[in-house]
This record gives C-alpha cells, sequence and structure tokens, in this order.
C-alpha cells in the first residue's frame, strides 16, 4: 500500500510538473498546427490602428486568406492569453503592435510592426508547402482558358440548351 501512495504521489509530482512546463496556452496553437497557417496579434488596445486595419484586410481578401489556411489569433494586452503567448515569444512590454506569422509546422516565418496582409499572402506564396498547395489546387474544369475554348466550342455547336448535355460530354471524353 506503501508502494502505492509512494507511487501516486510521484506520479502527481511528474505531471504538476509538466503542467506547470507546458501551460494550457499551448494547446491553442497546438490545434492549428499541421493544418493552418496562425497570424498572430498582439496590440495594447482593442481601438489600435494596426489592429483595426489588419482586421479590415482580412474581411477584404477573405478568399485570399482562407486559400491560404489562415487563421488570426487575436491577443490584447492584459489579457491571460496575451501575457502568456508575449512570454512564450519574448515580446517586449512596450509593445503597441506585433504581428508574427508561424507556419503549418508552427515556426516563425515573419515577425514585424507592419501589417500589411499582401506581403503576408507574399510570403506565403514563396513556402515550399504553399507553392504544393497551389500545384495541387482543384480547379474547375472551366477554369483555364484551353478547357473554356474546348466547352464553347461544343456549346457553340448547340442550337438549344437541352442539346449542350451531349456536347458536355463528349468535351469530358476528349
Amino acid at each position: 500500500m506503501t508502494e502505492f501512495l509512494y507511487l501516486t504521489t510521484v506520479r502527481l509530482i511528474i505531471i504538476s510538473f509538466l503542467i506547470a512546463i507546458f501551460p494550457v496556452h499551448a494547446e491553442i496553437l497546438k490545434d492549428y498546427r499541421l493544418t493552418n497557417r496562425v497570424i498572430l496579434t498582439f496590440s495594447n488596445s482593442e481601438e489600435n490602428p494596426d489592429r483595426q486595419l489588419l482586421i479590415q484586410q482580412i474581411k477584404q481578401y477573405p478568399c485570399e486568406y482562407m486559400k491560404r489556411d489562415l487563421v488570426h489569433i487575436d491577443l490584447i494586452k492584459g489579457t491571460d492569453q496575451y501575457n502568456r503567448l508575449s512570454q512564450k515569444f519574448s515580446l517586449p512590454e512596450s509593445t503597441s503592435f506585433k504581428l508574427l506569422l508561424l507556419g503549418k509546422d508552427g515556426e516563425i516565418k515573419l515577425s514585424t510592426n507592419r501589417v500589411e496582409l499582401n506581403d503576408v499572402f507574399s510570403l506565403i506564396d514563396t513556402m515550399p508547402m504553399r507553392k504544393r498547395e497551389m500545384q495541387s489546387e482543384k480547379c474547375s474544369k472551366f477554369s483555364t482558358l484551353s478547357n473554356v475554348l474546348k466547352v464553347s466550342k461544343y456549346i457553340n455547336k448547340a442550337t438549344d440548351s437541352q442539346e449542350i448535355r451531349p456536347y458536355y460530354q463528349n468535351w469530358r471524353r476528349d
């Protein structure tokens, strides 16, 4: 019985130690690893103009943002998450705005005080993983000019909308 208590006590001490070393906030970023690129923003207030500009740019380019598998974690000074993550990434206390881009591998790819979402998009597009993603993106058969020309050749032969289906089926066999 004493050995059981001893082992249980040791296990609790080890678990407590691990929780202290790896706080819960690590789970926030861990959820996105290998599936998303993460934009972390650290702002001194919700009214920070750089923060507002980034949010506006994300709303302005939703498709470009989603195509790159981006997630935005918006951290405001004074919150628990801000304190933990600013400590994890060694941000100075006087930071009014900081943008970090984390790759799908969880590594920091960009650290800047400037906000220009197009620059973030351009940087992501140079990454090997993104290049592979762009090559394997599924586009509709009608998206490339050559396919549009092929389909239009068949559609132009059709005089009635009901006649288009056989031409489309022929095009798919070509």
